[in-house]
């Protein structure tokens, strides 16, 4: 008999994000990360197992690769905020959920971490079956017990954090001698490992292809200060498409489906299907941040141009990072296209992906939150959230192999949540949105219609300058003219195009028009009996976001 081990997060997002606090956003995360790796792995060897563990990540992997290490232990998937291990000894299963949940309660107070583990016999159960089980197990009883916020509560009054708000356990002279509550220490001990960490996947990266020179900074106050000082910031999370289903469909794809007598390859399938999807994650992440513009700073005392970007969530097929607003298109779109690559060049994902998707790669969906640098972070990154789910709608019309985008500027933070944005949006069964806008080859009649390179057309239109007098072709004046003129109706609005056009229209205007003969119009129905939607809004609001990236990239090349 041996035993199935479960171990993961949970709440991870109000973990993160439960401070405006930079250094306790890098310090969440690097937690975060840890609980599914580093300290499962050290629980590993205290439970008579090998050393796993490497600081070099390439490394560690390739440990955790090798199967079964002494005394029956063998890790399937340790990743961000999870982990799955297989043991021969009950003691063992035991000891590992009790040295990784107990090192959570001293090293990460706050985060909600929690362990199920249930029998499994090798030889008569599916494995797939058994990791099915051991999931509702762990759902069932992660219910009945409390919650982290109940272990530290106000009563008696004490003081309250300077940060989080949270009863506060001591105080940071570092910091003018505020008062933190024990999670906002813990975190902000916590973060310098994150840009060791990250500054680790990014040497690996370049050593494994040609030089690359990206920096994270060593002082977080730094950076903290220098996203503060900027006019937008930008919440970005992606999430892949069709994984959660191959995970629930994975014994099939692999070719073991109810035959026990193949639990050995189906782990070994799932765990370098993991391995690589980590690894096809941050090849992606490094590929995408070519595109950032760069600020000098010093890293250990050395001169280096510091990229504007926080990874918070980087594994699995999840990314979520802060970024420098002005860049976070164009290092959206860059992400999703190369994480297609990667997954796609990687023999133990798109085997699977083959099978799963019917396609040889797995595309992603991405949400774009960009908003003004004091705004709350857990609010931005409930818009990116939000955006997520409406940007994944593409693979009902493309398949889970498209990626797509959705995105939205907040230049009004009455309305925060995505439903009361596009409400105000919206006139009747007209609408003055169009995304999401798919990153992909439009194959369908669907995607062809929500192309981004359609947008990126009336972009540049938009931003196209008079090379002798640096002029706008179309006059932004005019055209927020034409923007408000949305607001009182379609007819409005293509009356003002069409009175425009005899001006502008040689200039870039008809770029913005939805056909090709008179009268012009702003709007369009991609079929019969669908909504009336226009592209014009998103084009003219994120206009000056892809110019700031556009001019990044011709910087770069000079």
């Amino acid at each position: 008999m041996s035993y199935l081990i479960l171990l993961e997060t949970s709440g991870n997002q109000a973990y993160l994000f439960s401070t405006n606090k930079l250094r306790e956003n890098v310090g969440a995360s690097e937690l975060t990360w840890c609980a599914g790796t580093h300290w499962v792995l050290d629980a590993v060897k205290k439970a008579g197992g090998e050393v796993l563990w490497d600081d070099d990540l390439e490394k560690m992997r390739i440990n955790i690769g090798r199967g079964q290490v002494k005394n029956g232990i063998e890790v399937v998937v340790a990743t961000s905020g999870k982990a799955i291990l297989i043991v021969d000894k009950k003691k063992s299963a035991t000891d590992i959920v009790d040295t990784v949940t107990r090192r959570a309660l001293k090293e990460a107070p706050g985060l909600d971490i929690f362990g199920a583990v249930v029998d499994y016999d090798p030889n008569r159960d599916c494995i797939h079956n058994k990791i099915k089980e051991v999931h509702e197990c762990f759902n069932q009883r992660r219910g009945e017990r409390a919650g982290p916020l109940l272990r530290h509560l106000l009563l008696p009054i004490v003081d309250l954090c300077a940060s989080s708000g949270r009863p506060a356990a001591d105080i940071e002279h570092k910091q003018n001698g505020q008062s933190l509550s024990l999670a906002s220490l813990h975190k902000r001990k916590a973060a310098p490992n994150w840009t060791k960490r990250l500054q680790g996947i990014l040497r690996r990266q370049g050593k494994a292809k040609e030089a690359i020179d990206l920096w994270f900074p060593d002082n977080l106050s730094q950076m903290e200060n220098q996203f503060e000082e900027l006019d937008w910031l930008a919440v970005v999370h992606v999430d892949g498409n069709g994984l959660g289903q191959t995970f629930l469909s994975f014994d099939e794809h692999c070719g073991t489906k109810d035959d026990p007598a193949k639990n050995k390859i189906y782990i070994n399938a799932l765990r370098a299907f993991s391995l690589e999807l980590d690894r096809a994650n941050e090849a992606a992440f490094i590929a995408a941040c070519a595109t950032l513009s760069t600020t000098q700073g010093t890293v250990r005392g050395r001169p280096r141009d510091i990229s504007p970007i926080v990874p918070l969530v980087l594994g699995g097929d999840d990314l979520t990072v802060m970024v420098d607003g002005r860049y976070a298109l164009a290092f959206t779109v860059a992400f999703l296209r190369a994480f297609e690559c990667e997954t796609g060049k990687r023999p133990a994902l798109s085997e699977i992906a083959k099978k799963a998707i019917s396609h040889a790669c797995f595309g992603a969906g991405a949400g774009v939150a960009i908003v003004k640098s004091h705004f709350p972070f857990h609010s931005a990154y409930e818009l990116a959230e939000s955006l997520l789910k409406s940007a994944k709608q593409v693979k009902i019309h493309l398949g889970s192999h498209g990626s797509a985008l959705d995105f939205h500027i907040l230049n009004d933070s009455s309305f925060t949540s995505l439903v009361a944005i596009r409400e105000r949006l919206t006139q009747g069964d007209t609408y003055l949105t169009a995304g999401p806008y798919v990153v992909s080859e439009a194959t369908t009649d669907w995607a062809k219609t929500h192309a981004l390179d359609d947008l990126l057309d009336r972009v540049k239109a938009i931003n196209r300058r008079d090379p002798e007098s640096d002029r706008h072709d179309l006059p932004n004046g005019q055209l927020h003219a034409l923007r408000g003129s949305l607001f009182y109706g379609e007819t409005i609005a293509n009356a003002h195009l069409n009175k425009l056009m005899g001006r502008y229209g040689d200039f870039g205007l008809k770029t913005m028009c939805e056909n090709e003969t008179t009268p012009y119009t702003l709007f369009r129905s991609h079929h019969e009996g669908a909504k009336r939607e226009t592209r014009f809004l998103e084009a003219i609001e994120s206009a000056i976001f892809w110019e700031d990236a556009s001019h990044s990239e011709q910087n770069d090349h000079v």
